[in-house]
């Protein structure tokens, strides 16, 4: 398997880990916000801006807490997002592993020349050997970061189906 696909592989398996925490601690924050949610809203905002850190404020404007509703709808889409991209890779990979044959001769030298033809063939040959020596734990890599991600996705979504009601409410108080 190249190099940059490895990359994308590692890389967005941990993204996806990262984003599925964040999801589940945006669910976990709608549902105390909710709990602490009265009558008077703007007592409500004030007393979750005033329980954060004044160091903290300092670093980062953090006197308006965020929204759980737009923070799990950005989280859904960059692991979607994440998740075309795996399912790209493990196309490829899978392609280039079991339906391609070792060497490839291109018919371009009227076209592109001999020396390019030549160069073109060399770097094609040489990425159909690395994906066919790759090992089958790559693939099972990718296919478990899909599982999960599309698992806790579909989590997230039914979370937000069930609850829509409750994250409209927190989102219209925040916003005053």
């Amino acid at each position: 398997m190249p190099l940059l696909q490895k990359a994308g592989v590692i890389i967005g398996a941990s993204i996806i880990g990262g984003l599925s925490h964040s999801k589940i601690s945006d669910i976990n924050r709608n549902a105390i916000m909710e709990k602490n949610l009265g009558n008077n809203t703007n007592e409500f905002v004030n007393s979750v801006s005033s329980s954060s850190s004044s160091v903290v404020n300092k670093l980062i404007n953090d006197t308006i807490p965020s929204n759980p509703l737009q923070d799990l709808l950005l989280n859904l889409e960059i692991t979607n997002y994440l998740c075309i991209s795996l399912i790209i890779i493990l196309i490829i990979q899978i392609l280039f592993k079991f339906h391609l044959k070792d060497n490839i001769h291109l018919n371009l030298s009227n076209i592109l020349g001999n020396n390019i033809k030549t160069g073109l063939e060399f770097y094609l040959n040489k990425t159909i050997k690395l994906n066919k020596k790759m090992s089958l734990v790559y693939i099972w890599l990718i296919l478990i970061t899909l599982i999960f991600g599309l698992s806790i996705s579909a989590y997230a979504c039914n979370e937000l189906y069930t609850n829509i009601d409750s994250y409209i409410n927190i989102h219209n108080s925040l916003k005053k």
